[in-house]
């Protein structure tokens, strides 16, 4: 259904990719930035591996309720917002 949508839309240069979300999606990565829109309580590893040396990673990280999101810089560690 997305790739019907995404035609009917004209758009040409989208990949639809279902998985696991928190596996990120290697076979494209290096990526400058990530964002995850899904609450998780930690950030996946495999995410952040999958950034470049100065990408972003930006995610709802915590328990439900909580208000905020958490930012990542691949070679800066945590940081809350």
């Amino acid at each position: 259904m997305p790739k019907k949508n995404l035609a009917a839309l004209h758009y040409t240069n989208i990949d639809v990719v279902v998985g696991d979300g928190t596996e990120g999606y290697p076979q494209n990565s290096p990526y400058d930035g990530i964002m995850i829109t899904a609450a998780t309580p930690q950030v996946p590893q495999p995410l952040i591996d999958q950034l470049t040396d100065a990408g972003r990673l930006v995610a709802p990280v915590g328990k439900p309720g909580r208000s905020g999101d958490d930012s990542h810089g691949k070679n800066e560690g945590h940081r809350k917002n």
